[in-house]
């Protein structure tokens, strides 16, 4: 979005994202040109804080994504109900064992699979987030000032006649 004042628009910003439970999780400035904020929004609140946005200039790009998660979820999910399954089989023959090294196997074992299971945990925990929030990457930058046009002085037009003649006689062009 070009804006004429990056601070101002940057702070409107910031507390449009606040109004509707959003937080920006990531904001890089670049001279005083341009600023990059990665925004995190419920997904209800996306529309009304990218017309928020909208209304600070002129908007000059816009692309919107989605990605589906369901496949990678449920096979998340199916896989932790299997070791969660194995854990519970491996708690109950570690009640059973008899000897130390049995013990000791089934434990190693009992841990390895605790650690898989947080991990998948973990993972659908993230992809919850996920679902229930937006991400909104914003770049908020100055209108470009075009320099005026110019043209050349006498002394310009001089040197640009040198120029063709003596580009004339170093390059020849088919």
């Amino acid at each position: 979005v070009e804006v004429e004042d990056l601070d101002g628009a940057a702070a409107t910003v910031r507390e449009s994202v606040q109004s509707h439970g959003g937080r920006v999780e990531s904001a890089s400035r670049f001279s005083d040109e341009r600023i990059h904020m990665r925004i995190r929004i419920p997904a209800e609140g996306l529309d009304p804080t990218i017309a928020d946005v909208s209304a600070l200039g002129r908007v000059l790009t816009r692309m919107i994504s989605e990605n589906d998660v369901t496949t990678r979820y449920i096979d998340t999910e199916a896989r932790l109900k299997t070791r969660l399954a194995l854990r519970d089989r491996l708690k109950s023959l570690l009640e059973t064992a008899t000897t130390v090294e049995d013990v000791l196997n089934i434990e190693r074992e009992l841990a390895r699979v605790q650690g898989e299971i947080d991990a998948m945990q973990g993972q659908l925990d993230y992809l919850d987030r996920q679902v229930a929030e937006s991400t909104l990457d914003l770049t908020l930058q100055i209108p470009e000032v075009t320099p005026p046009e110019t043209t050349p002085g006498p002394l310009g037009y001089v040197a640009l006649g040198i120029w063709k003649a003596v580009k004339w006689l170093f390059v020849w062009e088919k």
